[in-house]
């Protein structure tokens, strides 16, 4: 299934980690902001980011770290829900009504969604 992860960019390389063991439970990560070590403008990331979210059958939206201030995830989620993507959400944002889908799946860690997706 090809994922999107929507999540602050200087966790990046934790996301690459993440990625790779997301390939042994048949989840594509397709972000290419995560991969990429090329520089493109703000705009570029923009572009490429949207059409990534286009192409991806599931976005996982990181909200774990509540100290990063980066709000392009959400806009990235928005993206999502108006293209009717599958949603999974990791971490909690009480303020926002949009998180409180209860089609969505919700895990309060990482550590609960691996738990689920690999049985352990």
């Amino acid at each position: 299934m090809k994922t999107y992860i929507a999540g602050p960019y200087n966790h990046q390389a934790d996301y690459r980690a993440i990625a790779k063991r997301m390939a042994a439970a048949d989840l594509e990560v397709i972000s290419r902001w995560i991969m990429a070590p090329e520089k493109l403008s703000d705009v570029g990331w923009a572009f490429r980011d949207k059409h990534d979210i286009f192409d991806c059958d599931l976005l996982i939206l990181d909200l774990s770290d509540d100290t990063n201030p980066g709000k392009g995830r959400y806009v990235e989620f928005g993206i999502a829900i108006a293209t009717s993507k599958q949603i999974i959400i990791i971490g909690d944002n009480p303020d926002n009504i949009f998180l409180k889908n209860p089609y969505y799946s919700h895990f309060d860690s990482w550590d609960a969604f691996w738990v689920v997706m690999e049985g352990k």
